[in-house]
């Protein structure tokens, strides 16, 4: 087809070296299995037949249609917008990219891609011999049409076109390493869909062609978000507790250290200060200020707010000043129910202080008999701060509706009875504390309201559960780790509620050995608390998140909020009556992140900014922030892979991963680590441990041990508190430099690299090392031993040791053999080399 195309005018290899200056890399395509540290192949084949009217549309220009499409399928596929897929043409290969961004018809994609790969023939095969760009590979993924034994060495993925008679068939070789047979079915299949949308409409956007068929996305869509049920749409939280008081006047409803509350008494408390609240200024649907320490006396201060018609926002006592004074004035408080000690440190507010304990004779001189006040369904229950990406809080407004939807499906799923104790132990500003204090209430259950010290103490928290013979808790992965560390055994505990944070399966499965149940939460303050709940099996490999939680959706999308493929990481958005109002006196932002939902007309869902993926059978796979993803040297990371990796070690007790600048242009991947027994094993052997489990440009170029995590007072990591590498010390490195020559050398590496110290025996890519950064060691080198080296030498002797061996020329020959061997496997490695590639 391409034999007639004039030839480019060009230098063969400086045509390649200009295509791809960094090399060609390949994909990341959502693999079933991670990629083994040793490439493994295992080849396998998956077949589907086309559809003979789509294959007659597509046979008139079917090499370039199939390539296009295959190219359009792994863009969505990786979501990449460049993609590399080598071609085969008589016997050889060529890398051909294609970009993908923007709004390019298929029409234009096609003619642009027949252009680029008549080109690309032009030059002949891709020289590697020629080519000193690092591995070897052609891409990931390979193409070919009519050959049905072609396969490009080191690819994972090479698609046929194979024709006989009239029939038109595309098959996958493929690493069965990676791959498993029925998802490669399912990428035939959309590749099949996206082709038949193509020829259907050639000038649709190539990144809005259809990928899942009407069955699958009814799956999707509908069937795995059934969650229809009926609960009391017309009530109010304080109405449903109201309707308990009728029920179980007598009976405990909470209880604070020594101190109890019945039923009957919360209800008569709560309403002689609603009605108080009323008198000094507190109007339906405006917002009160909660700033209590944890007592009765705040659970008395929440229901009342909510009787009076307004909504409570909490502020913890240990937010600096300025912090509370800013939520005072952008939520225009009008009054802060507060207690005499915490009085004089609200700051400059012109909110009216109601002083519970100063005020308590007034107050209970009110009547006790219910308010005339009746609140709607959608009026806000709570206001709720949360950190915002401009520095500064934002209120999120959550109505009644969304908060009486919760506690239905949670005292429905995962169940709680009027025979159960709940232990609460979280900030009134963190949400989760709305679900533990009002879900007791609202079926006759028993509240235990924990001490401040309580929560964050684990042998204090430990007694207190034995104390107050709680059946339910519910606590962030960090307190559920501490209180096992303390020796927890598990009792009284009928059921353990974990959220907040992913729940790592070590934990999970220490957890589940001490008997209780084990349900996983998950959800944003924007929908309400929690969106799904699902119970831990010891059976599954990772933790998911889900079901859905009753009237709620949950959508895996892409960019153009299209439902993506089974597999496929896409945004976790968010649909149902658990959507909150949105935020604050935050129009734009509200209208950014509540959005109309594609998929119900008339309501709006909410994107969590998560990242998720669908599996096979409908559980959804949470795989941490959009801002928790990284691109670093052109690769695309998730932090929580390597933290969970990092996990694993015997040695290490909690980890965190990021990345830090250490200087200009200068990122690297840093694990702060807190040791399990005191000390860490050496970064040679960290290295070993993270290289057996991930991919060489995952491995952290630094580690940094810590005593503990710093935490937010929600009880989650706060990551912008870690310290900057600078400040920290790094895990001891191998062997100190010892000659003079060695020094001068580990110098420039301590320079180039911003580290304090460097062993002799360290690699310099292991250091987190890139190709420009090796130039700059080379130039450094030569001027500080006058004369010149080479870089194939630094590939050669990797190490400060054997470096200064063969320079000083007396080396140890055995070691420099097995130096040399090392060198030369690091130089033939084009991850290890960590080249600083195009952007993406």
């Amino acid at each position: 087809m391409f034999t007639d195309q004039p030839a480019v005018e060009v230098s063969q290899p400086a045509y390649w070296r200009e295509k791809f200056p960094a090399g060609v890399s390949d994909l990341d395509l959502p693999a079933d299995r991670p990629r083994p540290a040793v490439r493994v192949y295992v080849a396998e084949r998956c077949r589907r037949r086309v559809d003979f009217r789509l294959a007659e549309k597509l046979r008139p220009g079917l090499e370039v249609a199939l390539l296009a499409g295959l190219q359009a399928l792994l863009s969505r596929l990786s979501r990449e917008t460049e993609v590399v897929v080598s071609v085969g043409k008589n016997g050889e290969w060529v890398p051909l990219r294609a970009a993908l961004s923007g709004e390019m018809t298929f029409m234009q994609f096609v003619e642009q891609q027949r252009a680029c790969l008549a080109e690309a023939v032009s030059q002949g095969a891709f020289p590697h011999s020629t080519l000193a760009m690092g591995r070897a590979s052609l891409g990931g993924v390979c193409f070919s049409v009519g050959d049905e034994t072609a396969t490009a060495p080191e690819c994972d993925l090479t698609l046929r076109a194979l024709e006989q008679s009239s029939e038109l068939t595309l098959e996958w070789e493929y690493n069965a390493a990676l791959y498993d047979d029925s998802t490669m079915a399912r990428w035939l299949e959309h590749l099949e869909i996206l082709l038949a949308g193509a020829m259907a409409d050639p000038a649709a956007s190539v990144q809005a062609l259809p990928l899942l068929s009407t069955g699958q996305k009814q799956k999707m869509l509908v069937e795995w978000n059934s969650t229809a049920a009926d609960y009391p749409r017309d009530r109010c939280v304080h109405e449903l507790i109201e309707e308990q008081v009728e029920r179980t006047p007598g009976a405990v409803a909470a209880q604070f250290v020594d101190q109890t509350i019945t039923y009957r008494e919360l209800s008569e408390r709560s309403n002689r200060l609603a009605r108080y609240l009323v008198k000094h200024g507190v109007v339906a649907g405006s917002v009160v200020g909660i700033y209590l320490e944890r007592s009765l006396d705040m659970l008395v201060g929440m229901l009342a707010i909510l009787i009076a018609g307004a909504g409570y926002l909490p502020i913890d006592p240990e937010y600096p000043k300025e912090r509370i004074e800013f939520i005072m004035q952008d939520a225009r408080v009008p009054v802060l129910l507060t207690q005499s000690s915490l009085a004089a440190t609200t700051g400059n507010t012109s909110a009216r202080l109601v002083a519970v304990d100063g005020e308590r004779d007034a107050i209970a001189a009110e009547s006790a008999a219910p308010l005339s006040i009746h609140s709607k369904p959608n009026d806000v229950a709570y206001m709720i701060y949360t950190s915002g990406s401009t520095g500064k809080p934002k209120g999120v407004e959550v109505p009644h509706q969304a908060l009486v939807n919760l506690l239905a499906s949670m005292a429905k799923v995962p169940g709680i009875g009027s025979q159960d104790v709940l232990l609460a132990v979280t900030t009134l500003c963190f949400d989760i504390s709305a679900m533990e204090i009002f879900l007791p209430l609202t079926v006759g259950a028993r509240l235990v309201i924990a001490r401040r010290e309580v929560a964050g103490d684990p042998l204090l928290l430990k007694q207190r559960l034995l104390t107050s013979g709680a059946t339910i808790m519910q606590a962030t992965p960090v307190t559920w780790r501490i209180l096992l560390e303390a020796g927890w055994d598990g009792a009284p505990l009928k059921k353990i509620f974990c959220g907040g944070e992913a729940l790592p399966r070590e934990l999970a499965e220490q957890l589940l050995k001490l008997g209780p149940e084990v349900w996983n939460m998950y959800g944003p303050t924007e929908t309400t608390i929690w969106s799904s709940t699902g119970r831990v099996s010891s059976a599954a490999e990772r933790v998911p998140i889900g079901p859905p939680i009753d009237n709620t959706q949950l959508y895996i999308l892409d960019g153009r909020q299209q439902p993506v493929p089974i597999g496929v990481v896409g945004e976790l958005c968010i649909a149902g009556d658990g959507v909150a109002n949105g935020y604050h006196n935050r129009p734009e932002l509200t209208s950014e992140r509540f959005v109309a939902n594609p998929f119900r007309p008339g309501e709006r869902m909410y994107r969590t900014g998560d990242l998720a993926r669908y599996l096979p059978d409908g559980t959804v796979d949470f795989l941490g922030r959009l801002d928790h993803q990284v691109k670093l040297r052109g690769y695309r990371i998730e932090l929580g892979e390597i933290e969970s990796v990092l996990a694993k070690h015997p040695a290490i007790k909690q980890s965190v991963v990021t990345v830090r600048e250490f200087s200009s242009g200068n990122q690297r991947l840093v694990a702060y680590l807190v040791p399990a027994n005191g000390s860490l094993p050496s970064r040679t052997e960290l290295d070993a441990f993270a290289e057996a489990q991930l991919p060489e440009y995952m491995v952290p170029g630094a580690y940094v041990s810590l005593a503990e995590l710093p935490l937010t007072a929600n009880g989650k990591i706060d990551r912008k508190a870690l310290p900057a590498p600078d400040r920290v010390l790094e895990v001891a490195p191998t062997a100190l430099p010892q000659s003079e020559l060695e020094e001068k050398i580990a110098g420039i590496w301590r320079t180039t690299l911003s580290l304090t110290q460097v062993g002799v025996e360290d690699r310099f890519f292991d250091l987190g090392g890139d190709s420009l950064q090796l130039i700059s060691v080379k130039n450094e080198i030569e001027k500080a031993i006058a004369r010149e080296i080479t870089v194939v030498e630094l590939f050669e002797y990797p190490t400060i040791r054997a470096l200064a061996s063969h320079l000083d020329k007396g080396p140890n020959l055995a070691a420099l053999a097995a130096a040399q061997e090392s060198g030369r496997k690091q130089s033939q490695s084009w991850a290890r080399f960590k080249p600083v590639r195009q952007k993406a």
